[in-house]
């Protein structure tokens, strides 16, 4: 794989401080919102000794873009697939799934087999000769003979919806045991809950990611645990 630049932060990531910045500043904002609520309840309430409170919502509406922004953040993430992928920008040269996107079809295939094999599976790559769309034969390691799994790959930048995740597993349900449906997209809600009740697994942009940087920080420990040149 090509190499990236080391000093390079991942696309699609922020760094740890600004995390736990961000994070602080939408607490804080909640808990004037919660404020400001309880504030308002109490408005007209005497106690002894203590003035009426006034109803402020100042910090509810601060509290609602707090959260507005917290859950923007999450929803970009999730749609980027950013994660803290340190290893698999300096190892693999993927600093986020637009670098996979990036890959053509063909090169696409290898690299998901290559993340497959990393995981412990023996795999072939079939591509284009593949059976009504199976790009990639597995099988796990110490598995008893003749066990089968199978991958497809999409190299889609949007979701994958029912459809596609039907045709899939109609393609291998009789001649293999699992199915693995990769791609650099998402999945639609219904595609997950069909596929939910079956032997197929969905493995979108941001797990896929998750994949490389496991990959790439066990290779990390492999490269430390090997000895050195004397």
């Amino acid at each position: 794989m090509a190499k990236g630049k080391k000093k390079k932060r991942p696309s699609g990531t922020f760094g740890i401080g600004t995390e736990i910045i961000l994070a602080g500043l939408v607490v804080l904002f909640i808990l004037s919102g919660g404020a400001s609520i309880v504030n308002s309840f109490l408005d007209g309430v005497h106690f002894h000794g203590l003035p009426s409170s006034r109803g402020d919502f100042t910090g509810l509406v601060l509290g609602a873009i707090g959260v507005a922004v917290g859950l923007a953040i999450l929803v970009w993430r999730r749609l980027s697939g950013g994660v803290g992928a340190r290893w698999a920008a300096e190892i693999l040269g993927i600093r986020s799934v637009d670098d996979i996107y990036a890959m053509s079809p063909a090169q696409f295939e290898e690299f998901t087999a290559f993340l497959f094999q990393r995981r412990g599976f023996e795999v072939r790559v079939v591509g284009h000769t593949g059976d009504e769309g199976i790009d990639i034969e597995l099988r796990p390691q110490h598995a008893e003979p003749g066990t089968r799994m199978v991958a497809q790959c999409k190299r889609y930048r949007g979701s994958v919806g029912q459809p596609i995740v039907r045709e899939f597993y109609g393609s291998f349900a009789n001649q293999a045991a699992e199915g693995y449906l990769v791609t650099t997209g998402t999945f639609t809600q219904p595609a997950r809950e069909w596929a939910a009740s079956r032997p197929l697994h969905l493995i979108d942009g941001a797990e896929l990611l998750r994949w490389t940087e496991q990959v790439a920080q066990g290779m990390h420990r492999e490269r430390l645990s090997a000895p050195q040149p004397v």
